[in-house]
């Protein structure tokens, strides 16, 4: 088995099956499904079912939180490479195929990142570099992101998995970060891990929302960036720059009387220094 596609997932019945039919129509075959299933009940029980005749799908009853999921979805993988699409997420046709081919013609790489495109086929998710190379310490940040990675699975199993404090639901105040700070690790194993614009996963480009829950996940995630600098003891000149850029973000958007956005970069520059600092709300240091 080539690729192990290991999709951690909870809450969401809707966009699964978008994910699932994308897999079902990859022009490589030589890969399985792993579900690390977080849901308390059966939800995903008929969508599943309905994809089992043309997938070859291992679902798992998995921990709590993104990062335990996905190691929960490692120790039940087989194939050499594993990937981490998430549930709202979807492959074009010749994902598998492109990244398959690219390995092959590179054996002694340990990996590759592709990039992200929204159903228009323009990039998304982030702003994304526009020739490919080799990933260092100093590019990663941005160069990957969890759904566009395919790691050797050794590689992995090798440093340790996924961090448990990192990510989405985990039990700490580190909302984001998982798979920087994985691919920090490897890298420093002297993995090779290369990042191949042409590759393409599927993700629409977020919504530019300012709400409650908005300014929530940019607390979250900020911490988990802030953290993830300072597990690595990254030059103080990235670490003012993560600082600098939600700053300047806040003040334009008061000066343009939007408020509402001022308190999601607030927010951001908020969870960052946190991370950096090792403080959560409580003044507790980790």
């Amino acid at each position: 088995m080539q690729f192990s596609l290991i999709v951690a997932t909870i809450n969401r019945v809707d966009t699964l099956p978008r994910l699932l039919e994308s897999l079902a129509n990859q022009n490589c075959t030589d890969f399985e499904v792993v579900i690390a299933d977080q849901n308390k009940d059966d939800r995903l029980g008929p969508v599943v079912a309905g994809y089992m005749h043309r997938l070859g799908i291992t679902r798992l009853r998995s921990r709590g939180g993104l990062s335990a999921a996905r190691n929960d979805g490692l120790a039940a993988a087989t194939g050499e490479y594993a990937a981490f699409p998430d549930d709202d997420c979807w492959y074009l046709p010749h994902t598998l195929d492109r990244v398959g081919a690219w390995l092959a013609e590179h054996p002694t790489a340990g990996g590759v990142s592709a990039a992200c495109s929204d159903a228009s086929g323009r990039l998304s998710v982030q702003d994304w570099p526009r020739r490919p190379g080799p990933m260092a310490s100093h590019n990663v940040w941005r160069r990957a992101v969890s759904i566009g990675i395919f790691i050797r699975r050794a590689e992995i199993i090798k440093v340790g998995g996924f961090d448990e404090s990192l990510g989405a639901g985990c039990a700490g105040p580190w909302g984001s970060g998982e798979e920087t700070d994985l691919l920090l690790r490897l890298l420093a194993a002297g993995t090779e891990v290369f990042y191949r614009p042409e590759s393409l996963v599927g993700h629409a480009n977020p919504t530019a929302q300012y709400d409650a829950a908005a300014c929530a996940r940019a607390l979250a995630y900020g911490r988990g960036l802030g953290r993830v600098l300072a597990k690595h003891h990254r030059p103080l000149h990235e670490r003012a720059t993560v600082l600098t850029r939600p700053m300047l973000g806040a003040v334009r958007a008061a000066l343009l009387g939007r408020s509402d956005q001022s308190r999601f970069y607030l927010q951001s520059l908020k969870g960052r220094w946190q991370g950096l600092c090792g403080i959560t709300e409580n003044n507790n240091f980790r």
